[in-house]
């Protein structure tokens, strides 16, 4: 292909148009600008903005015949090691995700994120001597030291069976008015063998025997729902046991 021939490269189904500032003949380590490249050499091209390693590139002229061709892309494992970093300088933020979004697609291993929950950015890789270079790259080609440190977990606790509690409320006999109230507060378990179910959503609510923020253990309450029936008040004793011989009569 030519140094001026748009390519095609193929990632995760779609063909997106890019075209290459050069085109570079490698040897050992040093580079040569050549004009162009047939099939059964090697080459370097720079100026991709969206190819990454495993896409396909083909000709973005209709009339050839492999235009739009993908080939099989290339799977990567499971990251297994995470760690937070951050910029010596709160400056070069920005500049940081930019090389790291650049690491990734030559290093599709190589993942990163801001976790939103503690605001840090997290890469993730094949182990603790991988993300050791991405580091040490970050620091000599770059000039980003950064700062690595374990990541922080963000625990949260569920329940492991469902709870049910029924209360009725009285005022004491001295009060003005004298007014009951009752309510039924369900709170089911949505883990099903032990694992989150994709579809739940978290609650965290106040209830017996928990914390401000509706957990035993001071943590947000993950994939629970909390059913609360609508509560029924009266105004004496009296009108409270009409009604519930009233339902029972009903349902007989």
């Amino acid at each position: 292909q030519e140094k001026t021939q748009v390519l095609v490269h193929t990632a995760d189904g779609q063909n997106v148009k890019e075209r290459p500032l050069h085109v570079m003949h490698p040897e050992a380590d040093t580079f040569s600008k050549i004009a162009r490249c047939t099939a059964g050499e090697v080459c370097a091209v720079v100026g991709f903005k969206r190819a990454r390693t495993g896409d396909t590139l083909t000709s973005a002229h209709k009339s050839d015949p492999y235009s739009g061709a993908a080939l099989k892309g290339i799977a990567s494992p499971e990251a297994v090691y995470t760690l937070e970093i951050e910029p010596e300088t709160s400056a070069d933020s920005d500049r940081l995700e930019e090389v790291l979004d650049m690491m990734s697609r030559e290093d599709p291993s190589l993942r990163w994120k801001t976790n939103e929950e503690t605001d840090q950015l997290v890469i993730s890789g094949m182990g603790e001597l991988h993300l050791e270079v991405v580091c040490e790259r970050l620091k000599r080609e770059f000039k980003l030291p950064v700062y690595a440190r374990d990541a922080y977990v963000a625990y949260r606790e569920s329940l492991l069976s469902d709870i049910s509690v029924s209360h009725l409320f009285q005022t004491t006999p001295s009060a003005p008015e004298r007014m009951c109230a009752g309510v039924d507060l369900s709170i089911e378990s949505r883990l099903v063998d032990g694992e989150v179910v994709p579809a739940s959503k978290m609650e965290s609510s106040g209830g017996p025997g928990t914390s401000g923020d509706g957990s035993a253990g001071g943590l947000g309450a993950l994939d629970v729902e909390i059913t609360m029936a609508p509560a029924v008040r009266f105004t004496s004793m009296e009108e409270q046991e009409a009604l519930y011989e009233g339902l029972k009569n009903a349902t007989q």
